[in-house]
């Protein structure tokens, strides 16, 4: 395995970076590639559970870190490709994710769809929806 990223930024200095950030960002906006990268590479120093409740990423103080092992639980984390992508890129910066969530999530549900309108007859469907 190649060299793991670690910061050189502290927790406070990271915190600092994303209000900066929060302070400018519009609604909607996802968290920059490069906070991730802060982010992961505070893990290390500092465990999964605080970087996250002290960054206020979501979730709740629920995680772990033993030896190489590293768990948490925060819904929907590694749906966030720009933080798939830093905490890959910490375990082994050779790790790449091309996977664009939304978009792989968008496809898959207007295959869904288009299975549906083939295999079903959405009116008798809907007819018996309504009748209860």
């Amino acid at each position: 395995m190649n060299a793991r990223i670690e910061s050189t930024l502290t927790l406070e200095e990271v915190t600092e970076h994303f209000e900066q950030w929060r302070k400018n960002k519009r609604k909607g906006d996802r968290i920059p590639e490069q906070l991730w990268s802060e982010a992961v590479g505070l893990v290390r120093s500092y465990g999964v559970s605080r970087v996250a409740r002290t960054l206020r990423l979501g979730g709740q103080d629920d995680g772990a870190v033993q030896g190489v092992v590293q768990g948490c639980y925060l819904h929907g984390l590694f749906n966030e490709d720009g933080f798939r992508a830093a905490f890959l890129r910490a375990l082994d910066p050779a790790l790449q994710s091309a996977l664009a969530f939304d978009q792989r999530v968008e496809s898959t549900l207007d295959d869904l769809a288009k299975h549906f309108e083939t295999h079903l007859d959405l009116d008798e469907f809907f007819a018996l929806a309504q009748a209860g």
